[in-house]
Order: C-alpha cells, then sequence, then structure tokens
C-alpha cells in the first residue's frame, strides 16, 4: 500500500460538515486486498500530543486500484498522523 494526504474540501463529499476535524488520505494497492483495506490515524492538538484516534475501511481492492479514507471526528485534533494501514 502506498498514500498521500488529499486537501481538505477536494470534493464535496469529503467536507468536514458537522465535525471540527476532517482528513483525507488516498491509498494505492501494490496487490490484491482481497479483505479490504484498514487504517488509523492518531489526532494530534496543536502542541503535537495525541489526543484522539479514529478509523475508516475500504471493500476489496485488486492491485492497482486506488481508494479514499477518510477520518473524521470532533475535539480539538488539529493535525492527523497515519499510525496503522493494513490490506487485508
Amino acid at each position: 500500500m502506498a498514500g498521500r494526504w488529499l486537501e481538505q474540501g477536494v470534493d464535496s463529499e469529503w467536507d468536514c460538515k458537522h465535525y471540527s476535524y476532517c482528513t483525507v488520505f488516498k491509498v494505492y494497492a501494490y496487490r490484491d486486498c482481497p479483505n479490504g483495506v484498514y487504517a488509523e490515524v492518531n489526532k494530534k492538538n496543536a502542541s503535537g500530543t495525541i489526543v484522539d484516534w479514529t478509523n475508516d475501511t475500504l471493500g476489496p481492492m485488486n492491485a492497482g486500484d486506488f481508494g479514499v479514507l477518510v477520518f473524521r471526528g470532533t475535539g480539538d485534533g488539529t493535525t492527523s498522523s497515519l499510525s496503522e494501514l493494513k490490506c487485508r
């Protein structure tokens, strides 16, 4: 798996309505992930302290597929740090 963070608001589907926090991560599958993809992020406040976490999943992906994970939440998290990305 490979991935990169996208900017908020790139697509209206990824907007943060009703959430104080939202980040979007685009992934690429180098191999088949027949049981899907799982990702988890830590939310950090302005001083870099982890204050929360959130996760997202995707269904099965074939090698060469792209997918988008959206991490939403509330609270004082200002940045996201990818802590887990699994091809299952």
